[in-house]
């Protein structure tokens, strides 16, 4: 076995005992959670909310904003506050296996968890086996210490922290100029500054930041080409997993993978920078779809094999695959389309101006270092490569993408952060750079 042969055993060793663990406490976490909240607690929380006009039966919302490509989803987030309230009398495993909500007769979930809190019958009987809901952990203990609208004060909290983190190490490693670059294309062209009053978007979002600034803070210290560092996005695409249902799983990958070319490049070849980046978008994904299955397989050992199986191969292949009623948009690139179409109200007109600034500065950065073209786009390449992967993902996940474009289109701001960050990088890189 050779040198990279050796390399990968021993990285996939470490990612194998980061699943094992991860799993461990995922199942434990839940189970904990249930064990120690209460159901009636959560629930008067909750009709308390109903009654102030703080949680009401409308499945999305306009943006305060006054933009209408900014709609903030309270489906989900109605998903999450009923999943596995008012059934109490069921088991531990079961409850965490299961993960019932009330359901989405009339495609109506907010609603029916009103319903059922107005009518004291709430009962979850619609088993989603295919998600953690990692963000109903996080729900139900919040929900024991405050009102909903202070959890929504505190998701802004926690997001402003994780946007503060990540602009503090982009700082250091690309200077001052990263905070307009990074903030402006974020609230722009994505719906972070509505976040806080959907749980489960607020949370993908807070965690993605996250991730993206430990990720690079650990890349000041360490290769990306290192066994623990490609472990640590092993686990922090399975985290990702635990609290993202699909929403927005591509935008902590593509910053790492950029973050992981950017920083390699300052010190070793081309070549090793796009591995970099390579592995480690592929540690992420990998821990992120090992912890999807994870959550099959524990629901599958709990409920049945057969029952649960049936569901999720139906549903993958229905989002991946096929919905008829899309056979229309179902043509190469049709998910890629409708998530360019999705940004709207002049954000994609911001984009379009950021890669216009992005150039300029490439360009002058190029003049100013005088440096031979061969030398130079070989690195901005390798620099620009990871926005392939918000594509890739979108037509992976075609159907699913054709859904829920104003889900999917999120990630789409980093096609303005990330040519400018590029641009930046090479302005202040050294001409001696290995290329």
């Amino acid at each position: 076995m050779g040198n990279w042969g050796k390399f990968l055993a021993c990285t996939a060793q470490l990612c194998a005992l980061a699943f094992v663990g991860l799993m461990a406490l995922f199942i434990a976490l839940q189970m904990i959670v249930l064990a120690s909240t209460d159901d009636a607690r959560v629930m008067k929380v909750l009709g308390a909310a109903v009654a102030n006009g703080d949680l009401t039966g409308a499945n999305f919302l306009r943006s305060p904003y006054g933009r209408s490509g900014y709609d903030y989803d309270m489906f989900g987030e109605c998903v999450a506050l009923s999943t596995n309230l008012g059934n109490e009398g069921e088991s531990l495993l079961a409850r965490a296996a299961a993960t019932p909500f009330v359901g989405f007769e009339g495609a109506a979930p907010c609603q029916n968890l009103i319903d059922g809190l107005k009518g004291g019958s709430l009962k979850p009987t619609f088993a989603y086996y295919r998600y953690w809901h990692g963000p109903t952990t996080y729900l139900r203990v919040a929900l024991s210490y405050f009102s909903l609208v202070n959890v929504r004060v505190m998701n802004a909290l926690l997001l402003i922290g994780a946007a503060a983190a990540l602009m503090a190490v982009l700082v250091r490693q690309f200077g001052a100029l990263a905070v307009p670059f990074a903030l402006i294309p974020l609230t722009a062209a994505s719906n972070i500054l509505t976040a806080p009053a959907s749980t489960v978007h607020a949370l993908t979002w807070i965690w993605a930041l996250l991730s993206a600034a430990l990720f690079l803070r650990r890349l000041e210290k360490h290769p990306a080409l290192d066994h623990f560092t490609l472990a640590f996005a092993f686990i922090l695409g399975g985290v990702a997993n635990f609290l993202d249902d699909l929403y927005s799983p591509s935008i902590a990958p593509t910053l790492m993978a950029f973050f992981a070319v950017a920083v390699t490049l300052r010190r070793e070849t081309v070549a090793r920078g796009i591995a970099g980046g390579v592995f480690t978008a592929g540690a992420w994904f990998a821990g992120f779809l090992s912890l999807w299955i994870g959550k099959w397989l524990f629901a599958a050992a709990v409920l049945g094999w057969r029952l649960v199986w049936n569901d999720i191969s139906v549903s993958v292949m229905y989002r991946t695959f096929g919905n008829d009623d899309l056979s229309a948009q179902s043509h190469l690139f049709a998910a890629t389309q409708a998530v360019f179409a999705a940004l709207r109200n002049g954000s994609d007109q911001m984009i379009e101006n950021a890669a216009w600034l992005a150039l300029l500065i490439i360009v002058v950065a190029l003049i100013r270092r005088r440096e031979k073209w061969r030398a130079f786009l070989p690195r901005l390449g390798a620099l620009l490569l990871p926005l392939a992967l918000p594509i890739i993902w979108v037509e992976v996940a075609r159907d699913h993408t054709l859904v829920h474009p104003e889900f999917a289109y999120r990630g789409l701001f980093l096609f303005a952060v990330i040519p400018l960050l590029a641009g930046v990088w090479l302005w202040k890189s050294n001409s001696a750079t290995p290329a």
